[in-house]
């Protein structure tokens, strides 16, 4: 009986003495903690390719992080956008990945996804840093490691984007105004709503926003503005008019702008919708809405429909108009060609300046809807069912659209 005592004391003190030793292992001296370095980085310039988005990229590795035991340790590796005058200690990093190996697959879509988050520019080279954050408990510090710097140029579907500044943003972007590039040429089109025009303007390139284009000291008055590089202010009175008095920034309202920032032309044109923006419709003259043809048709002769502004939702209305599945002729006898609109601005008597003459693509009917997307100057094809439409085009988000919604109070 007493070997078996002995036996068991034995035992625990063996255990204890066991234990004790552990412990004195865990005993961990953050000063001895090693971070990882790089063993293999991206190359130090590349080009993502979206038709490769899928691929893997690469396969970067570091070595692991040295804590004192062995243990599981997460790694983050963090991206961020290399500023000039910034250390890149005090950058804003971006966690791309984690893991719990010392290495990992990058796919091309992953890494440009990460790199757009963390602040680079779409379609042009942005140098980049890299680092591993290693972390084994939140009892300890994390180990940070040696950065890794390349060029990268990432890839986006979206189009380039000129912001219209001006002293209603305080002439910052925040809610500014935009007009896109969707062919990413430096050539820019769309539609603003200036509510507020006492100092006039100012364009910004989204792709170097450090760049405010504006009028030159001196320029010569016509229906297109030379612009420069840290210029003037494009004030009210900057565009003299030209064949058509809609060519002019005189004060608030809803301007179309055209504007190149090119090797060859750096310039800006714009029409403001004096007159009315509406619907005109093709030979339907026994109803009201409709003159006999596209070109007859004038709101103040009371044909077409014309479309309300709404700053608010950002959208064009004309609501409660007949639709007719068929044109007519003179005598106001349906005939065989369906109905046709289009999109009509700055009528001045019975002539068109070239603010506005839209057609639409991609037109289809849906639960009694149709929609399309704005483009061209052809005749728009009515599809829908004979009734009475609320009109909606919506202009200040590409790609420009428009709708035919059934009247709720038909």
């Amino acid at each position: 009986m007493k070997k078996l005592v002995y036996s068991i004391v034995s035992i625990i003190s063996l255990l204890c003495l066991a234990s004790c030793a552990q412990d004195e292992k865990l005993i961990l001296d953050p000063d001895n903690f090693v971070a990882s370095s790089w063993k293999q980085t991206f190359d130090d310039v590349f080009v993502l390719d979206k038709n490769a988005a899928e691929t893997d990229l690469a396969v970067i590795e570091w070595t692991p992080a040295q804590f004192g035991y062995d243990a599981i340790i997460s790694y983050a590796i963090q991206l961020a956008v290399k500023k000039e005058g910034v250390d890149v200690n005090d950058l804003t990093y971006t966690t791309f990945a984690i893991t719990n190996e010392n290495k990992y697959t990058v796919k091309v879509k992953d890494l440009n996804a990460a790199l757009l988050s963390a602040g680079a520019i779409k379609r042009r080279p942005t140098d980049i840093v890299m680092r591993v954050e290693a972390t084994i408990s939140t009892a300890y510090a994390s180990l940070t490691s040696s950065i890794s710097e390349f060029n990268v140029t990432t890839f986006s579907s979206d189009p380039d984007l000129l912001y219209v500044i001006g002293d209603y943003t305080d002439f910052t972007t925040n809610n500014a105004e935009v007009l896109y590039s969707p062919g990413w040429n430096g050539e820019y089109e769309g539609y603003v709503y200036l509510p507020k025009l006492d100092q006039g303007i100012k364009l910004v390139e989204e792709l170097a926003p450090e760049v405010e284009w504006g009028a030159p000291a001196s320029f010569t008055p016509g229906t297109s503005l030379a612009l420069q590089a840290g210029g003037n202010v494009i004030a009210p009175g900057s565009f003299a008019p030209g064949s058509n008095k809609e060519e002019i920034l005189d004060g608030p309202g809803f301007y179309k702008m055209v504007v190149k920032i090119t090797e060859n032309a750096k310039t800006m044109t714009l029409y403001k919708f004096y007159k009315e923006f509406f619907v005109c419709g093709q030979r339907n003259m026994s109803y009201p809405q409709w003159a006999n043809s596209m070109s007859a048709q004038n709101p103040e002769e009371g044909t077409g429909a014309v479309l309300t502004y709404d700053p608010e939702g950002k959208v064009w209305t004309a609501k409660h108009v007949y639709v007719p599945e068929y044109q007519t002729d003179g005598s106001g006898v349906p005939n065989t060609s369906k109905f046709e609109f289009k999109f009509r601005a700055n009528a001045v008597g019975k002539t068109w300046a070239n603010a506005a003459n839209m057609g639409a693509t991609d037109n289809k009917v849906e639960k009694g809807n149709q929609s399309g997307i704005i483009s061209g100057t052809k005749n728009i094809p009515f599809l829908a069912a004979e009734g009475y439409y609320d009109f909606n085009v919506y202009l200040q988000e590409y790609p420009f659209r428009y709708e035919l919604v059934p009247s709720a109070d038909e």
